[in-house]
This record gives structure tokens, C-alpha cells and sequence, in this order.
């Protein structure tokens, strides 16, 4: 086990001819990108993390880049649920510094709700933000799920 035996720590290269070859049984072979604006390309991306959109019994996993600052972190509003006790991130900035971090998406949950404009009601029929287009940006249902080598 190549990568366990840097005892834990994941900040550390590695050295080693043997240990740089036997990395390259674990590479990616394709990628391609999914700019999600609405539900159809949202179900494309859920399909791929269950099971690559072939009925795989294993998904797949997806990555972004988002800006970090002025990215906003909620405490959880999840109260019950698979969820409940975890942190919610609902916004990032739409432009910044080049201070950004990727993130690895490895699942969903559409029984996530946040109540953005605070109206006490869950909706995906009002525009929040103003643009006068209905689209994901509105719709205070669903979340991901992200690894983030950061912490919580």
C-alpha cells in the first residue's frame, strides 16, 4: 500500500521510482465536462456519481473549482436526516482573487432544503436572484455532497 505508508499524511510527496510508477494504475483514462444550468444536466451529473450512467455498480466522481473568498459557510439547518449535524455551504463568490480550491463531489442529497430569501417556504419557482430566469440558481431544494481536503 503505496499511500499508507507515508503514516497518514497526505501533505507529503511521494519518493521513490517504484512508488511515482505504481501511481499510474490510478489515473483517470477520459474526462469531460457537464456545465450544469439546469435539472436534465443536474440528472446527468447524479447518474454519473451512481453509477456512470451505464448501471455500473460503482459512480463516479466529479470535480470544481470555486473561488474561496467571500464563500459563505452555514452552520447545519439540517435537523433530522442523513445529514443532520453537517455544514452547508450556500454561496460563492462569482469572481475573486486567485484564492480558489477544488472540490470533489462524491454524492447528493434532494432531501436537502435551505430557505435562501428567508420567506419560511422551500421553492423552485421564485426568482431569487433577480434575473428574471427560473433556473437552479432559484431552487432551494437538493445539495452535494463534497470531499474537501480542508475539513468539514
Amino acid at each position: 500500500m503505496t499511500w499508507g505508508e507515508m503514516a497518514g499524511d497526505y501533505r507529503r510527496w511521494m519518493t521513490g521510482y517504484e512508488k511515482y510508477d505504481s501511481a499510474f494504475t490510478n489515473k483517470i483514462d477520459s474526462y469531460f465536462k457537464i456545465i450544469i444550468t439546469d435539472s436534465t444536466k443536474l440528472d446527468i451529473l447524479k447518474h454519473w456519481l451512481s453509477d456512470h450512467n451505464e448501471g455500473d455498480s460503482i459512480g463516479g466522481l466529479s470535480n470544481f473549482i470555486a473561488m474561496m473568498t467571500g464563500f459563505g459557510y452555514e452552520d447545519a439547518h439540517f435537523e433530522e436526516g442523513p445529514e443532520a449535524g453537517k455544514w452547508l455551504i450556500v454561496r460563492f463568490p462569482y469572481y475573486g482573487d486567485t484564492n480558489s480550491h477544488a472540490f470533489t463531489i462524491v454524492g447528493y442529497n434532494d432531501s436537502v432544503r435551505y430557505d435562501f430569501n428567508d420567506d419560511n417556504m422551500f421553492t423552485n419557482n421564485v426568482d431569487l436572484n433577480g434575473d428574471h430566469i427560473l433556473d437552479l440558481r432559484d431552487s432551494e431544494f437538493g445539495a452535494v455532497k463534497v470531499a474537501n481536503s480542508w475539513g468539514a
